[in-house]
């Protein structure tokens, strides 16, 4: 009773009347349904026949989730179409609409938007649940809609929730509070069952990346934060409603100086958000990919995944947010080298609203830079001090953001005005404490250039190790410069040449061609070949993992890290290394670089 073929079946449905074709769609749907077949055949059967009767939502919702998981966007989209528009209640309706915009929004957030004036009018009439409202606050927020978001985190706030639902708008408000900081004047109300079950019982993983990010914007980083975003990571895959919570969980690992989490992770949901057809949240995670690469020194890397983030979305669709690949990309040029290029995307407009978010922190912290690599020490200073007066209004004057103070410093260093630059480095220094960081290493760099000559080499040997540490090559590749200077200041001139050439070498790991370019009249083009030469020689003694280790330890990477890295044990590199210090005869892993440097980028 059957036609194999399928030419044979098509060629037979093409000979049937519309009418009679949709008819037999719609009663293969309602059979398959009431045997319990799963979504996706039903809703086939459905869009063929271009309608969804009464019994369909649900079972339409679940095909579409299904096919959007898989990456059919386009058809996931039809699906839910297809539903809104079969749909006869309010509340179903509104729901759908939500569902709509966040579908459309994986791929063009700015599209997806003109539904929220909708949305937002819905929640204000009570025609959306809880869930639906977070969503659309979200959403609020990111296209900067910060009046018509405020009012629906109002809402929420007064509403009598389950524990579950309000861990969801407690994230929501803290959220608000991290990207938008001057936005709420006084504290945002928490939930009624916030409120009831005490801030000490977390519910729930959202609710616990909430108190952590919380956490952070009022004291900085700590462990317990960092332990809370590493477990939260591998809980929730890249989905509608987890991209906030999963750029939370990665902003706590930035933020701590664990790096090389941050890297694993982040590439793991690339691959995630490319399955799933999603090039907004590709582009975020691009977005967060450059700011990582650029913190640990790898400029050319970070160039790419910045410029990748703005090709898989248009500046409208990064709205607020494109302060995130900007000044990745500007940060990232001035280091390369690459002035035209910095300059050109400098003159790109970008919205005034994103200066009232913690984006826009960054891209002035981006241009300010920019003016003091063209000689601008004034509007360099300007920008820097206008992002200390923010944060400062906004409460969250945390140097693990934007270390404001060390760059003013900078600018002061500029001007011919140390005594300035002092005051702000120890500022600086204070604020911090005693845990080591990429921002304490950058400041004691600063402080070093402020103090007499004799006192300059302890301090940049402070923050080379603090540097390595952080695995911010860059930053070590500058202390280094600068110690170099330091130490031919005071005669120790074998001492300088050794150091200056490690300077050299990490530069050129990282592609700093800036640094390179004023480094290269003080390195000896003797001991260049000499070095190059002997690396090369080096090289060719040790084992294929030996040399791993080797490039990994002489870029500064801990034993710890290698391991994780290599996906070996410590007591493994602990032994490689060993035999590299025997085989090229030196006592530590400074001294590899020495042998290396030229090599690292092909051995790592």
């Amino acid at each position: 009773g059957r036609l194999p073929h399928p030419v044979a079946r098509q060629a037979v449905l093409d000979q049937l009347p519309p009418e009679t074709l949709t008819g037999l769609h719609l009663r293969a749907a309602l059979l398959l349904h009431e045997e319990g077949a799963a979504p996706l055949p039903i809703a086939h059967h459905l869009l063929a026949a271009g309608q969804a009767p009464d019994w369909s939502g649900p079972v339409l919702v679940e095909a579409a989730d299904s096919l959007l998981t898989g990456g059919q966007v386009d058809r996931g989209l039809a699906v839910l179409r297809l539903a809104h528009d079969g749909a006869t209640g309010t509340r179903e309706r509104a729901a759908l609409k939500v569902a709509l915009m966040q579908a459309e929004w994986r791929i063009d957030p700015a599209t997806a938007g003109h539904r929220l004036g909708r949305l937002a009018a819905a929640a204000h009439a009570g025609e959306l649940g809880v869930e639906a409202q977070v969503t659309t606050a979200h959403c609020l927020l990111y296209l900067g809609h910060t009046a018509e978001a405020v009012q629906v985190i109002d809402g929420l706030t007064a509403l009598d929730t389950t524990p579950e639902q309000a861990a969801d708008i407690r994230f929501l408000t803290v959220w608000a509070r991290y990207t938008y900081p001057g936005l709420f004047t006084d504290e945002p109300a928490e939930p009624r069952a916030a409120r009831r079950r005490g801030a000490e019982c977390m519910v729930n993983s959202r609710d616990a990346l909430a108190h952590a990010l919380e956490t952070v914007l009022a004291k900085g980083p700590n462990s317990a934060a960092v332990v809370t975003a590493e477990q939260f990571l591998p809980r929730f895959s890249l989905g509608p409603g987890t991209p906030a919570a999963i750029t939370a969980a990665l902003a706590i690992l930035v933020y701590s100086d664990h790096v090389e989490t941050a890297t694993l992770w982040t590439d793991r949901l690339l691959t995630q958000a490319a399955e799933r057809g999603a090039p907004s949240w590709q582009a975020m995670l691009y977005g967060i990919r450059g700011d990582i690469a650029l913190r640990a020194g790898h400029l050319a890397d970070a160039r790419r995944y910045a410029e990748a983030a703005l090709a898989h979305m248009s500046a409208p669709s990064w709205a607020t947010a494109i302060g995130v690949p900007l000044s990745t990309l500007i940060m990232a040029c001035l280091g390369l080298g690459d002035l035209e290029t910095a300059t050109r995307h400098l003159d790109q407009p970008v919205p005034d609203e994103m200066f009232q978010t913690v984006w826009g922190l960054s891209y002035l912290h981006a241009r300010g830079h920019y003016y003091l690599a063209t000689g601008r020490a004034e509007a360099a200073l300007d920008d820097f001090t206008t992002c200390g007066d923010l944060m400062a209004r906004w409460s969250v004057d945390l140097p693990t953001i934007v270390g404001w103070r060390v760059w003013a410093a900078e600018a002061y260093l500029a001007l011919k005005q140390p005594d300035r630059a002092r005051t702000l480095a120890e500022s600086q220094l204070t604020q911090l404490g005693a845990e080591p960081s990429r921002t304490k290493a950058a400041a004691l760099r600063v402080l070093a250039a402020t103090v007499p000559p004799a006192q300059r080499p302890a301090l940049l040997r402070d923050a080379t190790e603090m540097f390595r540490g952080c695995g911010d090559r860059l930053g070590l590749a500058y202390a280094l410069a600068d110690l170099s200077r330091a130490q031919r200041a005071l005669g120790d001139f074998q001492r300088a040449r050794l150091t200056v050439r490690r300077a050299y070498d990490v530069a050129g790991s990282c592609r700093a061609d800036a640094l390179r370019k004023v480094l290269l009249p003080d390195v000896d083009n003797d001991a260049l070949e000499n070095a190059d030469a002997s690396g090369t020689e080096a090289f060719h003694t040790l084992s294929d993992a030996e040399r791993r280790v080797a490039a990994l330890a002489a870029q500064g990477s801990t034993n710890r890290q290698i391991a994780t890295k290599l996906y070996v044990t410590v007591s493994t590199v602990e032994q490689h290394l060993t035999k590299v210090y025997r085989k090229l005869n030196v006592t530590r892993r400074a001294d590899l670089l020495v042998k290396f440097g030229p090599l690292i980028g092909d051995i790592a």
